[in-house]
């Protein structure tokens, strides 16, 4: 079994991203999430369980506010499944989803990665920006694969 080591990213304006256990607060990270369009219905138990297999990445405020999260489910070398991205709207509008989705596709936990799927009705344009692209019909399933070295 391999050992799991949290890691924890600090962007220049003092925002953090980080899985640390000690600093992400996994029942904040549900009361946050039950409030988004794609999981209003569902119960704060189903969406806790959802977490709990799966990398979660709280992402906080200079002054230690929760101001969004993100998860990836991932083995860390085949496939990585990018979930559950949100940051509260005022923290909006200041580049820092393009920072959290550079940290996390380039990290050394997910840098070898062969191939990451996201499913996203809205912000497509930022996905596109790291080689996102339209896998369905439907428009909303998105895939990027490592371009080959």
């Amino acid at each position: 079994m391999c050992s799991f080591r949290p890691e924890t990213f600090i962007q220049r304006h003092a925002f953090i991203l980080t899985d640390d256990p000690q600093r992400v607060d996994v029942d904040q990270i549900v009361a946050l999430l039950a409030e988004t369009d794609w999981m209003e219905r569902e119960s704060r138990e189903t969406i806790h369980r959802a977490l709990s297999n799966t990398h979660v990445f709280g992402f906080f405020a200079p002054d230690g506010t929760l101001a969004g999260c993100v998860t990836v489910l991932s083995d860390e070398v085949f496939n990585a499944r990018l979930s559950n991205f949100f940051i509260v709207p005022e923290h909006r509008g200041r580049g820092l989803g393009r920072w959290i989705m550079a940290t996390l596709i380039y990290s050394s936990r997910f840098k070898d990665v062969r191939s990451w799927q996201l499913i996203a009705d809205e912000a497509q344009g930022l996905y596109r920006r790291f080689g996102f692209e339209v896998f369905d019909g439907d428009g909303e399933l998105m895939f990027r694969r490592r371009s080959s070295e």
